[in-house]
């Protein structure tokens, strides 16, 4: 694609004369975008305009500020310094083109302007300023340009050669030609060496075979990619179209600057270079299509996968071995997409089923990523059997890749997952139902046995008052020891009926949950064990706002017992502490726990805490009936939370436990 094709470039053209613009813009307008201005001021403007023109037409000899003046600018700022500047002008004076190089522009054109010339130097800056912007990432094996570009010189006329040799000779290699078979030669020898020019600058007017010919011979020959500059006294037009027809890529004429000849050489150089370097990276890129398509090919016989590609209009390019395994059809029974949904889809009502859905999901796919998941359909294999198959594919350039996968035996196996989930799920419901009958009347057994011996217990502890008050003093000292005895097993034992009869109260009844301040509930109930026990200093931390969303009634009897458990098993502390606060977990849990720096208790007897009437502190050390910590899990349970213990002895406890937001009644 030229630099003038589609987008067209845009080229900014500055003269003041309106006739040398108008002509410029007749020649130009049938292949670029065209800016014009009249001034040197205007040109900047519309230069610094977006969208910036790809290359400026600048004469130089202008009103107010003349061509150097604007290119000086151009090149100072930033946003210009990049555009491709041309100087097209009347002047003469070597001196003047000097300037112009020195002052950075890409080239010279004189007045008149040929047509033919000027467009190919356009063109040339064009593509030159393209790989400048966009540079062909250059292979990390090549020479990165330490040696200098060799050039061919070729002039029949010695004077010439000694004068572009003294020129050139501190920049580049040089070969010498003084004709054209010397020239023809020396390319031919470049090839047997790797050592081929990098540029050929060309006379034109040679004896024997002249410079259009020799042009000719080295663009149908293996050089075609080296630039040829033509150098010659000849201005006439025809030869210089004659020189672009031959495929040259410059004219230069005698008398020539060398700063102009330096110029042209190094754009061509530059541009050949790149242009070199992008055919390697297409070479690469071709190399590397080659192998990932042969990759593919291999890959697509070899896949476990059964895959078939069709063209957008059906054709079956290619089916893979698998394909032909699964379904039993070889490619030749399935030329065409239609051969498919006759064959697979017998049934006319669920072939348009499944044509339906699959065109749907095609436009789909076309609209997005182009990928898209058929669905699972059954498919008429060629022995008869029917198969669940999950389709999907991908649209290509070429066609749409379409993938199989059987799912037959898959489906069939997850259904008997299903069957068994849910006899298994069916039985967790019976046996769950059996448990919760089972623990109703072990409930209702434990309320009514507690219930039931209250009155003869209260039948012994009132018989045994009457004996004490009555008749104590006729008994002898041994009487009245086991009367009291009496008394206190009295005691005990409704102690023990009353904390039954609690803790099947904390297993029945439904829950009535709401937001509780814990904070506050914590205040009040500590408050009123400091009241029973107004001699002991004991240090509280309760972190404020705490709340759990709970029963009132039966969470007010966990906070009770988590509490009167730290009051009791601190007291031997003088410095006692009990403290409420919420603990996060690395695993973004939160706690809320009671601590304190009591006597503690082995971790190792921790399974026992919870369970009815154990106890791991003498009854003489510590008053209880050790039912306090069964009821606390009871309850916390049933409001579908987690409890925590940790201790050592004589370094305290603490207890955590987690709510969930909302409860839910296990029990």
């Amino acid at each position: 694609m030229s630099p003038a094709s589609n987008p067209r470039a845009q080229l900014l053209v500055v003269d003041d004369q309106h006739e040398n613009l108008h002509l410029l813009i007749e020649i130009l307008r049938d292949e670029f975008s065209l800016l014009a201005a009249t001034s040197g001021s205007q040109a900047l403007q519309l230069a610094h305009a977006l969208p910036r023109p790809d290359l400026i037409l600048l004469d130089i000899k202008m009103p107010e500020m003349d061509g150097y003046a604007v290119l000086a600018q151009l090149r100072a700022s930033a946003e210009t310094r990049d555009i491709p500047v041309i100087f097209v002008t009347a002047l003469a004076d070597l001196a003047d083109e000097a300037r112009g190089f020195q002052l950075g522009v890409s080239d010279y054109i004189g007045k008149p302007v040929n047509p033919l010339l000027l467009k190919q130097r356009i063109r040339t800056q064009l593509e030159l300023r393209r790989y400048r912007q966009d540079p062909p990432r250059p292979a990390s094996a090549e020479p990165q340009g330490t040696v200098p570009p060799l050039l061919l010189l070729v002039d029949d006329q010695p004077e010439n050669l000694h004068l572009l040799i003294e020129q050139l000779k501190q920049d580049y290699r040089l070969l010498v030609a003084r004709n054209g078979a010397e020239a023809l030669a020396q390319l031919e020898a470049g090839l047997d060496t790797g050592q081929a020019p990098d540029l050929v600058l060309l006379d034109v007017l040679m004896p024997e075979m002249d410079g259009f010919a020799v042009c000719r011979r080295i663009k149908a020959g293996p050089w075609a990619h080296i630039p040829v500059i033509f150098i010659s006294v000849v201005e006439a037009t025809e030869d210089k179209v004659k020189s672009f027809a031959a495929g040259a890529a410059d004219y230069v004429t005698k008398p020539f600057e060398i700063d102009e000849v330096r110029a042209r050489i190094r754009t061509h150089l530059e541009l050949s270079r790149l242009r070199l370097q992008l055919q390697r990276q297409v070479d690469r890129r071709t190399q590397m299509l080659e192998q990932s398509s042969a990759r593919f090919q291999q890959l697509f016989e070899d896949s476990p996968v059964a895959m078939v590609l069709m063209s957008p209009e059906g054709v079956n390019l290619a089916q893979n071995r698998r394909f032909e395994r699964l379904f039993g059809y070889p490619q030749g029974e399935i030329s065409h997409l239609d051969d498919w949904w006759r064959l697979a889809y017998p049934d006319p009502d669920y072939r348009a089923e499944v044509q339906a859905c699959w065109q749907e999901q095609i436009g789909q796919a076309a609209l997005h990523e182009g990928e898209l998941s058929g669905g699972e359909f059954r498919v008429a294999c060629r022995d008869g059997q029917a198969r669940l198959i999950r389709m999907s594919a991908m649209i290509l350039n070429d066609g749409v890749l379409t993938s199989f996968i059987d799912v037959t035996e898959q489906r069939a196996a997850e259904a008997e997952i299903r069957q068994l989930n849910a006899h298994l799920e069916q039985r967790v419901a019976e046996r769950t139902a059996e448990l919760q009958a089972i623990n109703r009347e072990l409930d209702s057994f434990a309320y009514a046995i507690s219930h039931d011996l209250r009155a003869p217990l209260r039948a012994i502890s009132g018989f045994a008052t009457q004996l004490q008050e009555k008749h104590a003093g006729q008994l002898p000292p041994s009487g009245q020891d086991l009367l009291t005895r009496i008394g206190q097993a009295g005691t005990r034992m409704g102690q023990l009926i009353e904390a039954l009869l609690q803790l099947s109260r904390h297993s029945r009844g439904p829950l009535h949950p709401r937001l509780l301040d814990l904070s506050a509930l914590a205040r009040e109930q500590l408050a009123e064990l400091a009241e029973q026990q107004p001699q002991r200093q004991v240090e509280l931390q309760i972190q404020p706002g705490l709340q759990v969303w709970a029963d009132p009634q039966l969470f007010g009897s966990v906070l009770a017992n988590l509490l009167d458990n730290a009051w009791k098993y601190s007291a031997r502390n003088p410095q006692a502490r009990i403290r409420i606060y919420l603990r996060a977990e690395a695993d973004d849990e939160h706690w809320i726990c009671i601590e304190d720096n009591g006597v503690g208790f082995d971790m190792d007897q921790a399974d026992d805490l919870y369970q009815p009437f154990q106890r791991l502190h003498p009854r003489d050390e510590f008053p209880g009936i050790g039912i306090g910590l069964a009821t606390v899990r009871r309850i916390i349970q049933r409001h579908g939370g987690h409890l925590q213990a940790w201790s050592q002895p004589g370094q305290g406890s603490r207890f955590c436990f987690q709510l969930p937001p909302r409860p839910t009644d296990e029990g």
